[in-house]
Order: C-alpha cells, then sequence, then structure tokens
C-alpha cells in the first residue's frame, strides 16, 4: 500500500538529506573524540539527552514526574560540573591531568 511513495522524488530527496545529516552527524561525533576523551564524549551525550527531553516536554507539554526532574537536573548539574572540572584543568595545566604514565618528556609535554 506504500509502494507508490518509492517512485516519489520528494520521498528520495528527503532520503538523502537524511542520509547526509547521518554523516555530519558521524562526522562530528568522530571528530569530538578525536578533540576530547571518550569520558567527554559520554558526558556529552547524556546532557544532549536530557536536554532533548526537557525541550520534548515543553513543546509537546508533557507533564514531568518529580523524579524525572530530579534525574533530569541530575545530569545536566553533573554535566555541568564535568565542564567547569574540565575547563580548571585546562587553564592550570599543572593541577590537571598528566598523561598515561604521570611523566613528561624534556620538552615538558606529557607522555
Amino acid at each position: 500500500e506504500h509502494m507508490d511513495r518509492i517512485y516519489n522524488p520528494l520521498f528520495w530527496f528527503w532520503m538523502l538529506v537524511a542520509a547526509l545529516l547521518g554523516s555530519f552527524v558521524g562526522i562530528a561525533a568522530v571528530t569530538q573524540l578525536k578533540l576530547t576523551s571518550p569520558l567527554s564524549h559520554n558526558v556529552i551525550g547524556n546532557a544532549k539527552g536530557a536536554a532533548q527531553s526537557i525541550l520534548g516536554a515543553y513543546i509537546w507539554n508533557t507533564p514531568l514526574t518529580s523524579k524525572g526532574v530530579t534525574g533530569l537536573m541530575t545530569v545536566l548539574g553533573g554535566s555541568l560540573l564535568y565542564a567547569y572540572t574540565r575547563m580548571g584543568e585546562q587553564n592550570n595545566p599543572a593541577k590537571g591531568e598528566k598523561g598515561s604514565s604521570g611523566l613528561k618528556n624534556k620538552e615538558g609535554a606529557s607522555c
């Protein structure tokens, strides 16, 4: 019954748009993993999901339970705390994370 839609050029246009957007999301994820840590990638993903849940509840006028709001605020609060901590480590490298061995090479970079 829906097979006639497969011959519609508009269907293929939107399929192409969706494929391109999906490819860009994949490229963004790979780039994010290269520039940050896997933990940062997961924290960002969880924060994005919480923000989407709040936005969806607002747009669709869906009531949130107190337990749901507590969970969403915990995720967003933890994500903000993580971002604040990471920014402090980047601004003050002496107190931040060292390389995997904790050693520095002769130029002072972490090993």
